[in-house]
């Protein structure tokens, strides 16, 4: 699977595109000779850490459609907190063998659909909800107090926690510059609600490209073209780049960008136990950091489907710029544990088939800007389930793999997605 499960819907949608070397080298089945191609019903299934032979080219189209309802709250509880959205993605994938043991990839991704909504009342009752709304009210609060307009913080809380406690001014400027409109007799915390809730409603995301990625892959241990040749299992590793081809800088915090807007640095490793020719235990990790920062236009705080187009140089603003330097400040660690089974093992009709099972985890990060964090790291843990068609145990340098999982365990994740992945492979001797 390319990319990668939904994000945290208030800040900087992150689920965003892109998954540095994905899906590498996870099925070689070309045997090389002077001639043309020949296929090998024993090397259907040899794990993730195989690379492609010299000359020989694997091109992948995927499409991944995800769908959530329920996410998981900060302290790891499922909750329906009212999001749901509808995600397709798409990508060319073209893998080349360039020489023994080294194997190249150029992914193109690209989103066909971003659709998300929110239920007002399940959000208000939710563990996010109070979260973004301690955070306001922490913003107003300081307002206050440096305006002369509350005495100190611990007056000024107990005042807006009373209901009929209401401004004594009609206007009040915004972090961003931007002038907030009140009536005098509305209370306070009605206003704070208001806002976060405003703050949260969502929009359909941006379509089309997606942050193209380079990668390569190195064999360490292979029996036959690895550097060590009798570890007893199958080591690679990978290193790609992320470029930030898709949109993100101009994106509101109510849409979902096609892209991470930065340069981000990836590293790979793959580990395969191989049991017999049909069974194969495989682990990967993959590590990325922000390799050079990105740019991120700041979102209105009236109006989270538009820029903010106000000073916050303007008194009551911070004084900070409508356009920040973006990073990730921590690592992302994101992988699977996968056990790949022949059909053979269960059945002799079964041959033409792989079944795979597989634990996936993403620990990431929503990133900052200027140094401000945008939120709360987050993690999501994954069952999946495969299945492969497998032309190239019938001599057909085809495959077609199917694979579906669903949300286990999180911690910060508003919508946990359900992802149904296919992917067509295609083999070409050079």
């Amino acid at each position: 699977m390319i990319f990668s499960p939904f994000r945290w819907p208030l800040h900087l949608p992150l689920a965003g595109v892109g998954c540095l070397l994905s899906a590498l080298i996870s099925q070689t089945a070309i045997a090389q000779d002077s001639g043309a191609a020949e296929v090998s019903s024993t090397a259907s299934i040899p794990g993730e850490a195989k690379t492609l032979p010299q000359g020989v080219f694997r091109l992948r189209a995927l499409h991944t459609a995800a769908r959530s309802g329920s996410g998981f709250s900060a302290s790891g509880q499922a909750e329906d907190g009212g999001w749901k959205a509808a995600l397709d993605f798409g990508a060319l994938v073209v893998e080349y063998g360039f020489r023994p043991g080294i194997s190249l990839q150029f992914v193109a991704p690209a989103v066909f659909r971003a659709e998300r909504s929110l239920d007002g009342l399940k959000f208000k009752s939710s563990s996010l909800y109070a979260q973004v709304y301690e955070e306001k009210l922490k913003q107003l609060v300081d307002k206050l107090v440096s305006s002369k307009l509350c005495a100190d913080v611990a007056s000024c809380r107990s005042a807006i926690a009373d209901k009929s406690t209401s401004f004594p001014f009609t206007t009040v400027v915004l972090d961003t510059g931007e002038t907030l409109e009140l009536k005098t007799a509305v209370p306070i915390k009605s206003v704070l609600g208001a806002l976060v809730e405003n703050s949260a409603v969502p929009q359909s995301g941006r379509t089309g490209r997606g942050d193209i990625e380079l990668g390569a892959l190195v064999a360490i241990a292979d029996p036959q073209v690895g550097f060590v040749q009798h570890w007893g299992v199958n080591v690679s590793l990978g290193l790609g780049l992320r470029m930030p081809t898709g949109l993100f800088e101009d994106v509101p915090a109510a849409q979902r960008p096609t892209g991470r807007g930065s340069w981000d640095l990836g590293v790979r490793a793959n580990v395969d136990k191989v049991f017999s020719e049909s069974l194969v235990l495989s682990w990967q990790n993959q590590s990325e950091l922000t390799l050079l920062a990105g740019k991120k236009r700041r979102t209105s705080l009236l109006d989270n489907t538009q820029l903010n187009t106000a000073d916050p140089n303007a008194e009551g603003g911070d004084g900070k710029s409508n356009v920040g330097s973006f990073r990730r400040d921590t690592m992302r660690q994101v992988g699977f544990v996968k056990l790949a089974l022949g059909g053979e093992m269960l059945h002799h009709g079964l041959s033409l088939f792989i079944f795979n099972a597989a634990f996936r985890y993403d620990f990431d990060s929503p990133g900052s800007v200027d140094g401000q964090s945008l939120g709360s790291e987050t993690s999501l843990m994954s069952a999946q389930v495969g299945i492969t068609l497998d032309g190239l145990r019938k001599s057909l340098p085809l495959q077609l793999d199917v694979d579906y999982s669903l949300p286990v365990t999180g911690k910060n994740i508003a919508s946990a997605p359900s992802v149904l992945t296919t992917a067509l492979k295609v083999y070409l001797k050079h």
